[in-house]
C-alpha cells in the first residue's frame, strides 16, 4: 500500500494527451451531429481525464463507483484510507464536469489535464519515440 506508483514514460504521456484531444473532439462531431451516443462519448472522456491524469501523478486511480464521494466527502476518502488527490483544481473542475454534463465544462477538464502534462498542441502534433538498435 506505501509503495509508490509508476510513473509513465514520456511515450505513453504523449500518447494519453492525444487520446483525450481525440476523445474531445469526437465528442464535438457527436454533438454538431445531434448523435444520441454524445452523452456517453461526455462520460467516457471525463473518466479517461481521471485515469490519465491519475496515472501521470503516479496516484491511485479512484473508483469510478466512489470518485465523486472521494472527491467531495473527507469522512468518505478517509474510511477508504484513499489520499488527497494531488491537485485541488482538477478535483474542482472534475466536480463541476460530472454535476453539469456540458462540453465545456469537460473540455476545461482536459485543457488542466494537458497543462498538468506539460501541454498539448494537435498542429503539427508529432510521436517521436527513441529507436532501439
Amino acid at each position: 500500500m506505501k509503495r509508490p506508483f509508476e510513473r509513465p514514460d514520456g511515450t505513453w504521456v504523449e500518447i494519453a494527451k492525444y487520446s483525450l484531444w481525440d476523445m474531445l473532439d469526437s465528442l464535438k462531431d457527436a454533438e454538431d451531429r445531434n448523435d444520441p451516443s454524445s452523452g456517453y462519448l461526455y462520460n467516457l472522456a471525463l473518466n479517461r481525464a481521471l485515469e490519465v491524469y491519475s496515472k501521470f501523478l503516479g496516484v491511485e486511480i479512484p473508483p469510478a463507483s466512489k470518485v465523486y464521494r472521494l472527491f467531495s466527502d473527507e469522512g468518505f476518502r478517509k474510511a477508504y484510507m484513499f489520499e488527497e488527490f494531488p491537485d485541488e483544481e482538477f478535483v474542482k473542475l472534475f466536480l463541476k464536469a460530472l454535476e453539469r454534463c456540458e462540453t465545456k465544462n469537460l473540455e476545461k477538464v482536459i485543457i488542466h489535464v494537458f497543462e498538468g502534462m506539460g501541454g498539448f498542441d494537435i498542429d503539427g502534433w508529432r510521436l517521436r519515440t527513441m529507436v532501439e538498435v
